[in-house]
């Protein structure tokens, strides 16, 4: 076990995987990863292995508490974090942060989505255990992946001095590029693409968030002086106050000593269905539900099908598409374009159709 705690952030909406993924059972809570656990259950499987159970939290929004409580049951409830109104990343790690500061003290804490998929358990461990022991020197710490593509859709950390054992210290990170920038950066082989997971001192951070978020600084201070009691009263009164944006904005990308580690395991994203796709699941799942899938001069296809009625799915002549079928929507889109599926989800908003969202 490390001497450290976790935070796993499990707000999202994942708009991009509907219509599997709904209002109530976004993305987080579904069996996207392989296996009939879902990615906030693998993601706690994790994190169970490596943090005291006491030391482990789980932020979320506020109508997805019931169903975080039922995937994971060990977790005392008193240890999942319900936000009020969603503010993005940089307010859900300074709640986290000033909860395990004030608990624990000034000690490494873990931020990570609840959204991933990672294998390697032994290369997880390893390099969470080398970004705590930085944290612990006043590095906040985030961890890079070694590219393996001219990936557009994912933010980039470029390397600086070597600090050791995989680590570096960060020269900058770089907006999603194009793909001519992108092909660039790799060819120049000092980047990572961003993973979206962070280590820091509880201490560091909140003395970051404190001079560069100041709403949100105020809120977490007064977490802290609250006391256990006091909490739930700060939360209600304050949190929807606090800055709306993203803790690589709000904090990373402007303070000082931060680095990034190698992550030597395997990890996506999962970041539509795109991804999903790509490695191959899904098949499997269709097959041992009952659901016929029959494929006729449609390379490149990839079919999803959790229709309770357990129809048949069938296609024909379509190559290098993605369809998902559920009891009463279907997607069908090409290959590639699985990011846009979010305005579909918006289109259905705007025309009430909330029936299916």
């Amino acid at each position: 076990m490390l001497d450290a705690a976790c935070a796993i952030m499990a707000g999202g909406a994942g708009t991009r995987f509907w219509p599997l993924s709904r209002f109530d059972r976004p993305k987080q809570l579904l069996a996207l990863g392989g296996g009939d656990r879902s990615l906030l259950q693998l993601a706690w499987d994790r994190a169970r292995a490596l943090f005291p159970l006491e030391r482990i939290l789980v932020v979320t929004g506020e109508r997805l508490v019931e169903a975080v409580a039922g995937q994971l049951p060990e977790l005392p409830r008193s240890q999942i974090l319900a936000e009020p109104v969603p503010r993005s990343t940089a307010p859900c790690i300074a709640w986290a942060a000033a909860r395990v500061h004030r608990e624990f003290g000034d000690v490494a804490l873990a931020a990570v989505p609840s959204d991933q998929w990672i294998e390697g358990e032994a290369a997880y461990g390893a390099a969470f255990a080398r970004a705590a022991a930085l944290a612990r020197e006043g590095w906040i710490v985030t961890f890079g992946i070694p590219p393996s593509r001219p990936e557009t859709g994912f933010g980039y950390v470029q390397a600086g001095g070597a600090l050791g054992d995989d680590a570096f210290a960060v020269a900058r990170f770089l907006e999603k590029p194009d793909r001519e920038r992108a092909e660039r950066l790799i060819a120049a082989g000092d980047v990572f693409w961003n993973s979206g997971m962070f280590v820091f001192s509880t201490g560091r951070m909140l003395e970051e968030i404190r001079a560069r978020l100041p709403e949100t600084g105020r809120f977490a201070g007064a977490v802290v002086a609250a006391g256990t009691a006091g909490e739930a009263r700060v939360v209600a009164e304050r949190f929807a106050g606090c800055e709306a944006i993203s803790i690589d904005y709000g904090v990373m990308e402007r303070a000082e000593r931060v680095a990034v580690v190698a992550a030597r395991f395997a990890w996506s994203d999962v970041g539509s269905w795109d991804a999903v796709a790509e490695r191959g699941e899904g098949e499997a799942e269709a097959a041992s539900g009952g659901v016929l899938v029959l494929r006729r001069d449609a390379p490149g296809t990839w079919v999803r099908s959790v229709a309770a009625g357990r129809k048949v799915v069938a296609v024909v002549g379509v190559g290098d598409a993605i369809v998902v079928d559920t009891d009463d929507a279907l997607l069908v889109c090409r290959r590639g374009a699985s990011q846009d599926v979010r305005a579909v989800v918006e289109a259905l908003k705007a025309r009430g159709r909330g029936d299916v969202l």
